[in-house]
């Protein structure tokens, strides 16, 4: 795994306005192909964002979950700037999991990043409002 070099820009807080909060911090990836994760604490919701050793691992992972049986996906597609929608910035997928936890994952396209949120109550309605918001901010 590539270690970060000193003084180089972040791609997970220069592109995540939130993963620069206080309440975010680095917490060990738990895949190999993760270069780094930074863990968000916001009270309801929990959030960690992701650099990838490549792009194409973060659409793999988004792969895996939109053809897993432990989850009962809403919503499997791409998301977008209001302004300009046809803008796509990124794969979004909203589930929620066999333990009844409700999820969120994106990804950024032309970037090795990606983003996934969670509520522990399972309100998925919640966590979409919390995503238009200031989830999708960046």
């Amino acid at each position: 795994m590539p270690l970060p070099t000193p003084g180089a820009s972040d791609p997970i807080t220069d592109y995540f306005i939130l993963a620069s909060l206080p309440v975010c911090k680095s917490v060990d990836p738990s895949l190999e192909s993760i270069v780094k994760t930074i863990r968000c604490d916001l009270g309801d919701t929990v959030v960690w964002y992701d650099e990838w050793d490549a792009e194409s691992q973060a659409g793999q992972q988004r792969e895996k979950l939109s053809k897993s049986s432990v989850i009962q996906i809403d919503t499997d597609g791409t998301w977008w700037n209001d302004a300009n929608p046809e803008d796509e910035l990124g794969w979004f997928i909203a589930y929620t999991d066999n333990d009844g936890q409700a999820w969120i994952d994106w990804t950024v396209f032309g970037r090795p990043i990606s983003g996934m949120a969670m509520r522990a109550d399972g309100d998925l309605d919640a966590l979409r409002q919390w995503w238009g918001t200031t989830g999708s901010q960046h």
